[in-house]
């Protein structure tokens, strides 16, 4: 931002006041407008609210499983360490998942996504997404043993590591 210090005070106030009303109109534009949800197994879950806020928890295992440990230890959630950030997002954070959603075409990924088969013994978790963007709302849930398209798990992988650097960017600055 360039200030003339020759401006008066009402002039440099006035541009103040237009560069904080620029920005609340860059974050009211999505205010209201969008909300995601992803849940993985109970280890991640992501959750951008309408209220430009998101929530990122993450689990990792507590010790490296060797072989020969019983697969129950490694199932249960005691094996791991649980961690959350919760952020309140910008502007532009807010608009880079909404490009996330278009981008990937979240909205119209039902065309792509047969209805889940009855579930078997393989399918010990659940994973669940769900999108509303400017009124419209998508909402998938699958299991572990579900053949999920390759387009929903580049979308995944993308909105995770969104998250991770929105969330490593708030760490450094």
């Amino acid at each position: 931002m360039i200030i003339n210090r020759d401006a008066g005070p009402k002039k440099i106030k006035k541009l103040v006041l237009s560069f904080a009303g620029c920005l609340m109109l860059v974050s009211l534009a999505t205010a209201g407008n969008l909300r995601i949800q992803y849940h993985h197994a109970g280890l991640m879950k992501i959750e951008v609210s309408i209220e430009n806020q998101l929530r990122f928890e993450w689990h990792t295992g507590r010790r490296s499983f060797q072989e020969g440990d019983c697969f129950p230890m490694k199932q249960s959630l005691e094996s791991y360490d649980s961690h959350m950030a919760l952020i309140w997002l910008t502007g532009m954070e807010m608009g880079s998942f909404e490009n996330w959603i278009v981008r990937n075409g979240i909205l119209d990924l039902d065309a792509l996504y047969p209805e889940p088969e009855e579930k078997t013994y393989g399918s010990a978790f659940c994973s669940s997404l769900i999108v509303e963007l400017n009124g419209r709302k998508y909402s998938l849930e699958w299991t572990g043993d579900t053949k999920v398209p390759e387009t929903l798990h580049r979308a995944i992988n993308q909105l995770i590591r969104l998250c991770r650097e929105i969330r490593r960017n708030r760490e450094d600055g």
